[in-house]
């Protein structure tokens, strides 16, 4: 999984999307987009954490959607 995670922000990376990820806050709390500064944070210590490949997809999204300001 680690290697998936890391392809995954590798893709942020190469298409101008920055990252911050958060290890050190509550597992509830959600992964975000903000589009219109073209950065997301990720939750790494998410509840469930065979789930954050797929949250950081869900995010890169968002970019690729062309959705507009902040998503949460």
């Amino acid at each position: 999984m680690e290697n998936l995670i890391k392809y995954m922000l590798n893709y942020a990376f190469d298409h101008g999307i920055s990252y911050a990820l958060l290890d050190q806050i509550d597992p509830d709390y959600p992964s975000v987009s903000f589009t219109d500064i073209g950065r997301m944070v990720i939750n790494l210590n998410w509840k469930n954490q065979n789930e954050i490949p797929f949250m950081i997809g869900h995010e890169i999204g968002h970019f690729a959607n062309g959705d507009k300001g902040t998503f949460y």
